[in-house]
């Protein structure tokens, strides 16, 4: 099925920038096809084929069709760049860690995901609510804040301005694994020293922040819910998608 068009009204860059996955036709006829090399991590800011895909590796590969209940494949040999003089071990090492940072950014990004509703969610209530219960749910919506690692502003792309209030937040967490990947995946090259260590010392202050992030969404809702309903007021839903 082919992606949805850009949304102007969410998107933070012109449609004719963002770019979209080629999507074979169902009309009789030849069609073409182009595979950009790298696997598809759609999930991610950039979309199919942005920053969040990485390249495949050189290597043998099949093509495959499905139409009318048959399959076709046609097997296809991707070559490295004869310019580079890199022995395949280095290809597979490069392929596997920048597959490793992938799957944890993808984590970052679910987890992000449905903080800005539940934040609406919860300032919602914020207006029907007494002075003890709105300290409350200020203080919730500054954990969630902090924790998100944004700044809300009248123009969501206007964000970049303020840095993040602490370094254990979503956002310090996901440029990190972003830059990661880049070091990693964007040169024909073994990972260097510095990315494996790179990657190994962000590990231990991604789960503590995805732990901070399960807590929020978590028992601390809970709480505040509580809260809510001891004021009969009516409780935040968690939104679709949250962990």
């Amino acid at each position: 099925a082919a992606s949805p068009a850009p949304d102007p009204a969410t998107t933070q860059a012109a449609p004719e920038w963002i770019d979209t996955p080629t999507v074979l036709p169902t009309a009789a006829g030849a069609h073409r096809c182009i595979w950009p090399f790298r696997y598809t991590a759609a999930a991610l800011p950039g979309g199919e084929f942005g920053p969040g895909a990485i390249w495949a590796p050189p290597g043998s590969y099949t093509v495959r069709l499905d139409v009318d209940g048959k399959i076709f494949t046609q097997p296809l040999q991707l070559k490295p760049d004869p310019r580079v003089d890199l022995p395949a071990q280095a290809y597979a090492e490069q392929f596997e860690l920048a597959r490793q940072i992938q799957a944890q950014r993808l984590r970052v990004a679910a987890a992000g995901e449905p903080l800005p509703d539940l934040r609406k969610a919860v300032l919602a209530q914020r207006s029907v609510a007494g002075a003890a219960l709105a300290a409350d749910i200020d203080a919730y919506v500054a954990k969630l804040d902090r924790l998100s690692g944004t700044t809300p502003t009248a123009n969501p792309a206007n964000g970049w301005a303020f840095p993040p209030q602490q370094l254990e937040s979503l956002a310090v967490v996901a440029e990190a694994l972003s830059a990661l990947q880049t070091a990693v995946d964007g040169a024909d090259a073994a990972p260097s020293p510095d990315a494996k260590t790179g990657f190994a010392r962000l590990a231990p202050i991604q789960a503590r922040t995805l732990e901070a992030c399960q807590q929020l969404v978590g028992a601390d809702l809970q709480a505040l819910n509580a809260k809510l309903a001891a004021a009969k007021l009516t409780p935040v839903a968690l939104p679709s998608g949250a962990p």
